[in-house]
């Protein structure tokens, strides 16, 4: 069973590693096509890769030729090799296992302790507006914080920091958040972090996807204020203060790692049509569907007795 379970390991993170870098070299394609909504919807193609390769085959021979062979047996032969060491032993697959959940346990623990974190420094919320709360400090938010009862937090300041506009800019952004159910998505991306801290093609597909989501909600927000688009610029560079990661909600990635040059040159670009952004949407679908099948497919089907 444990050898099972590595296995799967295995061939999940190799499958979601090859749509990420998928993922990673068309990405800065569709956003000026077919807008940063469907860039963030195609960061779904990692996942759905890596759980169509732990969808058994038919007892029958496949009707699905791979699409490459020549990768499908470079995967097969690796998949094979691992798995044999993994069962060469009972000690071995115990220990790798072992490895696995101690690394879990590590990742969950880091994640609780950025969470508490965050929370620490958002002090007792005090109730704002319908479903906004401010926080005690400065430099908390706005954020939407939380997964089963996500809320928005504001900064303390936030009625003399900002104007009329430029709160209902920053509400309608977080409102965004709510309405996309991207708090859950974090939690998601979270979960598999933790589940595949070995790999850094996830870290790295789970900070891009947090971007790409930010740039998503404001390409959505200057769609309904069109106008706005140099308040909302300036608003940008007011909000880049927080130096608290926030795990476990909506929240710009904390540190030196802002692309704030991408989203005020989106906010220079004229936003695709409604049409350009339902084509795109499709485009991602068929991607996506494409790389679950082609992953599901590469993987040798039972033998037949």
């Amino acid at each position: 069973m444990i050898g099972l379970i590595l296995a799967g390991l295995l061939k999940a993170n190799l499958a979601a590693g090859a749509a990420i870098v998928v993922v990673l070299a068309l990405r800065s394609l569709m956003r000026p096509r077919f807008g940063a909504g469907a860039a963030y919807l195609m960061w779904l193609t990692p996942l759905a890769a890596a759980l169509a390769v732990l969808v058994p085959h038919p007892a029958a021979p496949s009707a699905i030729a791979p699409a490459a062979p020549a990768a499908t047996a470079a995967v097969e032969a690796f998949v094979a090799t691992a798995s044999a060491s993994v069962s060469s032993g009972a000690d071995l697959a115990g220990l790798a296992f072992g490895l696995w959940i101690a690394g879990v346990g590590v990742a969950l623990a880091v994640l609780a302790r950025r969470q508490r974190a965050f929370l620490a420094a958002m002090g007792r919320l005090e109730p704002f507006a319908a479903g906004v709360f401010r926080a005690q400090s400065h430099d908390i938010g706005p954020a939407v914080v939380g997964v089963f009862r996500p809320r928005i937090v504001t900064p303390r300041d936030f009625e003399t920091r900002f104007g009329p506009q430029e709160r209902d800019l920053i509400l309608e952004h977080e409102q965004v958040h709510l309405r996309r159910g991207d708090a859950a998505v974090n939690a998601t991306a979270c979960a598999v972090q933790c589940l595949c801290w070995f790999n850094p093609l996830v870290h790295l597909a789970a900070r891009l996807m947090r971007i790409d989501q930010e740039l998503a909600c404001d390409a959505s927000v200057i769609g309904r204020f069109p106008d706005a688009r140099r308040t909302y610029a300036e608003l940008l560079l007011k909000t880049q203060l927080a130096a608290q990661p926030l795990p476990l909600g909506c929240h710009w990635p904390a540190g030196a790692a802002h692309p704030l040059k991408a989203r005020i040159a989106m906010l220079k670009s004229p936003l695709p049509e409604a049409a350009m952004r339902g084509r795109g949407a499709v485009v991602v679908g068929c991607l996506t569907l494409g790389v679950a099948t082609i992953a599901w497919a590469a993987q040798p089907a039972p033998a037949v007795k």
